[in-house]
């Protein structure tokens, strides 16, 4: 049976995005918001059109169960706080990706800025409200009932790690360790980047030792010179690839699919690790590791034969070695960017 809409509906449906962009063009105007200048976006019907649009897309899983709520709620409220979050200053951003991190180090590791001494360290997501009330103030969220929202959802995913939480996590990470950065630190997810122009305690110089960031190994060498920030894949990653192809390989299925399983690996794998431009003799060993663990499977697929080979040219058509800086914020421009683009930014993969 044909549905009946009405015409209110479906313009709302089809304007949510435009309305919400506008809204948060609003919001990233002001610094301070008093009472009801955010809990009043909870109340609009574009932004739950618009959170419910972000959860059937990256939950769609969940569509029907109880848990569908909350992601929604959480959308919601992200929605609603983004164009804040967005403005901390560093602070991983929305429109970041991998590349952006790294790209914060090639930055940070050159001859002219000289922060060649790095650590990073990982924060215990502890349940603090009182903590989260103080940065929401310094945050400049003085709106009550906004304030009692976030704190609730705060006390209901706070140190969880199912993937609803992870993205609460996006809510509250920003928030909480606004306050806790010690020097010249970049949050990503939970983590700290601290780069210094002079040793402190914990550091480690660049210029002498490596230091692993996300997938990646990073090391100051000279060239031309000047100082070239090396990029190469960590060797967790790459232990993590090789115990992966085992699993696959020893597993009891069938060839046709173990082979499609390891090719999508490789695929992943490429994608991952695309901003190590200087990582082609890693990709070159692997390869050849590929080539001896497949032996087995290429005595009776020609598909197993060329995966090695396949590995190096996905590589090499995704590798990056762009430099990727930090932008004005996209928020304040309601036309910046297109539904699609802005939805990808909110997945709650984002900081993994």
């Amino acid at each position: 049976m044909a549905e009946i809409r009405h015409k209110s509906d479906v313009m709302a449906t089809q304007n949510a995005y435009r309305l919400v962009r506008r809204s948060q063009a609003a919001i990233a105007c002001y610094l301070h918001f008093g009472a009801g200048d955010l809990s009043k976006y909870l109340d609009r019907d574009s932004f739950q059109i618009m959170a419910t649009r972000l959860a059937e897309h990256f939950f769609h899983r969940s569509t029907g169960l109880a848990i569908h709520a909350q992601i929604v709620e959480l959308y919601h409220a992200l929605l609603i706080l983004a164009p804040i979050l967005q403005r901390l200053p560093l602070s991983c951003k929305f429109d970041w990706h991998r590349g952006h991190v790294l790209g914060f180090c090639r930055r940070n590791a050159s001859g002219q800025a000289g922060r060649f001494h790095v650590s990073i360290r990982e924060v215990e997501r502890a349940y603090l409200p009182e903590l989260l009330a103080a940065n929401l103030e310094l945050t400049g969220i003085h709106d009550a009932d906004m304030v009692a929202v976030l704190q609730d959802y705060y006390r209901r995913h706070c140190g969880g790690t199912a993937l609803k939480d992870l993205l609460a996590h996006q809510i509250f990470d920003p928030i909480m360790m606004a306050s806790m950065k010690d020097g010249f630190e970049l949050r990503h997810g939970s983590q700290l980047l601290r780069m210094e122009r002079t040793p402190f305690e914990g550091s480690v110089d660049l210029r002498s030792q490596s230091v692993t960031v996300l997938d990646f190994c990073i090391r100051s060498v000279e060239h031309r010179g000047g100082r070239h920030l090396e990029i190469t894949i960590s060797e967790e990653c790459l232990a993590d690839f090789r115990e992966h192809i085992n699993r696959v390989v020893a597993a009891s299925a069938s060839p046709e699919y173990k082979l499609t399983t390891i090719e999508n690996r490789l695929r992943d794998f490429a994608e991952r690790t695309r901003p190590a431009r200087s990582a082609l003799p890693q990709i070159m060993e692997l390869r050849i590791w590929l080539a001896n663990k497949l032996r087995g499977l290429a005595g009776t697929s020609q598909v197993a034969k060329v995966l090695p080979n396949f590995l190096v040219n996905q590589w090499l058509l995704r590798v990056d070695p762009r430099l990727y800086l930090k932008s004005p914020t996209f928020f304040l421009d309601p036309s910046a960017i297109d539904e699609k683009t802005f939805m990808t930014f909110f997945s709650p993969y984002r900081e993994v």
